[in-house]
């Protein structure tokens, strides 16, 4: 999948969570707030989109990107907040796309709460302190590289899995 638009991360949650949720990949449907935090207003959401399209518009199309561009758009996306649930997982499969595209593997924590912090102040400069960036010789071999970290991932959350059940006496 090639990142072109906004549309693409309503695509991306559609993917995500249709056999979850009966509403994957539609926009919640009015004025949401998570805590203190008060995301975009529903009724201005054709203005998110077109300003995150004209962002991921202005960058380059395939040249490497700095942490600061990704924290931009990371923070842009993080107030539009156009779904109930999985706006987190969404908006970082969608990164992790886009920066693909640039020859980039990039990550950064989503439950830190430096990150957490730097979110809700919509501080672009910590985000982009807490975003790192692999380069890589080619689009094909950063999908590549992040097909391995997402199964490295899982392997680690499987033998964390197994080590809890061993410890509570439920494996067999």
């Amino acid at each position: 999948m090639r990142v072109t638009s906004i549309e693409d991360l309503i695509k991306i949650h559609q993917l995500m969570f249709q056999d979850l949720y009966e509403w994957a990949g539609k926009e919640r449907p009015g004025d949401f707030k998570k805590g203190d935090n008060v995301f975009f207003p529903h009724e201005s959401f054709s203005y998110a989109r077109q300003n995150i399209n004209q962002l991921i518009q202005s960058y380059p199309q395939s040249d490497p990107l700095s942490a600061k561009d990704y924290a931009t758009l990371l923070d842009r996306i993080n107030y539009y907040h156009p779904f109930r649930e999985g706006n987190g997982r969404s908006t970082r499969t969608f990164l992790q796309l886009f920066a693909a595209q640039h020859h980039q593997v990039i990550e950064y924590p989503r439950h830190n709460k430096e990150m957490i912090e730097a979110e809700e102040n919509a501080d672009v400069n910590k985000i982009s302190r807490l975003i790192k960036i692999e380069n890589m010789p080619s689009r094909e071999a950063a999908f590549q590289q992040l097909l391995l970290n997402h199964q490295h991932k899982d392997m680690k959350e499987k033998a964390r899995r197994a080590i809890l059940r061993k410890r509570r006496g439920l494996d067999r």
